[in-house]
């Protein structure tokens, strides 16, 4: 099983499984959406990528709307 780390290059199956993610699906669905890759290791690590990917979603805060500056009158 692969390890990923922060300056790992990404493959072409971890970019559509984060743009899936970033659309709202679970690792679930995109293991069953994205073509096998030849074993259940590959399957199980492309889940546990997806799995820490939306939980990476889940953890930052929503991003804040800027308000426009104050109108004096």
């Amino acid at each position: 099983m692969a390890v990923l780390t922060p300056d790992s290059e990404g493959t072409l199956l971890h970019e559509i499984a984060s743009t899936l993610v970033h659309d709202g699906r679970s690792p679930d669905e995109i293991v069953e959406q994205l073509p096998v890759r030849g074993s259940e290791e590959d399957d199980a690590a492309l889940w546990l990528y997806s799995w820490a990917l939306a939980q990476q979603l889940e953890e930052r805060p929503a991003q804040r709307v800027a308000l426009p500056p104050p109108v004096s009158e």
